[in-house]
């Protein structure tokens, strides 16, 4: 792939013991070869001759790619307060196994009763002191209408 028999000849890089032992000399050379021209010419290069590769890309780059947009990793799912939210498809499909439509994540506080109900055995009477001590948020405000008493 590089064009460096001298180093595919090298007793000293013939296994992997022995390339791990000189790895930072071995990394140096890589580097430097792997400089002199684009990623793309490398990809090429590698596949044609069977070493697995792949590029490096930030969250951005890998969510934008091209292979995510075939795979249709990025897809919205609806939201119940902006509409609709980005989501990261699972990228393992199976043929006849139907994977659960994702939803989105809670709100914050939305299932603090669920969990305090099922987790503590909390009732209504608990959740109600709770609430007038803040716990849950600020006290709701009263709103009476005029002439009612409070």
């Amino acid at each position: 792939v590089l064009e460096r028999p001298d180093v595919a000849a090298d007793p000293a890089y013939a296994s992997g013991r022995e390339r791990s032992q000189r790895r930072e000399v071995l990394f140096a050379l890589l580097g430097e070869a792997f400089a002199k021209q684009p990623w793309s010419h490398w990809q090429s290069r590698m596949r044609a001759a069977g070493v697995p590769c792949g590029q490096v890309r930030s969250v951005g780059e890998a969510i934008r790619s091209p292979e995510a947009r075939e795979r249709r990793l990025v897809t919205r799912i609806p939201h119940p307060q902006v509409g609709w939210v980005p989501n990261m498809a699972l990228p393992i499909r199976y043929s006849r196994t139907p994977i659960a439509d994702p939803v989105a994540a809670p709100t914050v506080g939305q299932h603090t009763q669920e969990v305090l109900r099922e987790a503590l055995g909390y009732d209504e009477q608990r959740f109600a002191a709770l609430a007038r001590a803040g716990a849950f948020g600020p006290p709701a405000e009263r709103h009476e209408p005029a002439g009612t008493p409070a």
